[in-house]
């Protein structure tokens, strides 16, 4: 469900992945703190996932982030 939505966001780079616990770790860029915020909208807008913004700053022309994300318990 995530990958699509990664997929549909323009100037997106994925740097690293990692899973453990239940929770998925990306370390990303993309082009600005905008795109970042409508990658997270559309990521929860379905209800299933949780996602944390653990960090994010501009670095020359793209934003350096990290995100964190979980399922929504049921």
């Amino acid at each position: 469900e995530a990958g699509k939505e990664f997929n549909a966001s323009p100037g997106l780079e994925l740097q690293r992945l990692s899973y453990r616990d239940g929770q998925l770790d990306v370390a990303l860029t993309i082009g600005d703190l905008q795109r970042l915020d409508d990658l997270k909208q559309r990521l929860t807008q379905s209800g299933k996932l949780h996602v944390d913004i653990q960090s994010a700053s501009a670095q020359g022309s793209v934003v350096e982030a990290r995100l964190r994300i979980k399922g929504q318990a049921s």
